[in-house]
């Protein structure tokens, strides 16, 4: 039975702490960042996901950390399954090394403990496995704490708005744990950026008349588009 009970931190609880304000000095830090759709087929096909993440990578090492681990996503596990090899994150590792100025190594899972002399270490594609974005709470709790063991990490830092609110191994369970123990998970810059720019901008103190485009499958239900036109409308 599972030691605490899981709660998803709201991304507000994350910014509690301003990343400015942490101490990074000598601290294993895993950054959760967003590369999805950024590389397929072994080749990178858009750079701006990965340029944003920069910001917050390069201000964590900036600030003294010992080592910063990333950690992303790339497409559903569903399509990951029928070939890895094609949403691997492998190829990001060189433009990484070129950007942050500093060598990044490539690391195929979370079976054991890191080890390496780099600075900055790309994890590979979390939804390789299917725990990532799977509804079983045990099995997502037990991933997270995997990824945990395999990282050794200080800090947590979220970095990527578009699923900072869903219960996955790699975003919310890692927050929740992290937190459980007395340790800090905050906010990056992006993620501060954006959650920022939408509450007071859409969501406070919006511009009338304003435009909404809502895209994707996900229509009704929780989270769906339904629930967030009926909270856009009073606005």
């Amino acid at each position: 039975m599972s030691a605490y009970q899981f709660q998803p931190p709201h991304p507000e609880n994350l910014m509690r702490v301003p990343m400015d304000d942490v101490n990074f000095q000598g601290k294993r830090v895993l950054v959760r960042c967003d590369f999805n759709g950024t590389v397929k087929g072994g080749k990178i096909t858009d750079t701006t996901r990965i340029d944003a993440a920069l910001a917050t990578v390069l201000h964590v090492l900036d600030n003294g950390a010992a080592q910063v681990v990333i950690l992303s996503h790339n497409e559903k596990h569903a399509k990951i399954e029928k070939d890895p090899v094609v949403y691997s994150l492998g190829p990001i590792t060189e433009y990484l090394t070129v950007k942050l100025g500093v060598s990044v190594d490539f690391v195929s899972g979370f079976s054991h403990p890191i080890v390496s002399g780099s600075r900055v270490v790309l994890m590979e594609n979390v939804r390789n496995d299917a725990r990532d974005e799977g509804k079983d709470t045990a099995a997502s709790e037990a991933y997270a704490r995997e990824i945990i063991a395999a990282t050794k990490h200080d800090v947590y830092v979220l970095d990527v708005f578009r699923v900072s609110h869903r219960g996955q191994a790699s975003v919310t369970f890692l927050a929740s744990i992290m937190q459980n123990r007395g340790k800090l998970a905050v906010a990056g810059h992006l993620l501060r950026a954006e959650y920022k720019w939408f509450i007071e901008k859409i969501i406070e103190h919006p511009a009338h008349p304003f435009l909404v485009f809502l895209g994707g499958a996900k229509v009704s239900g929780k989270g769906g588009k339904l629930q967030i036109l009926e909270a856009l409308l009073p606005n």
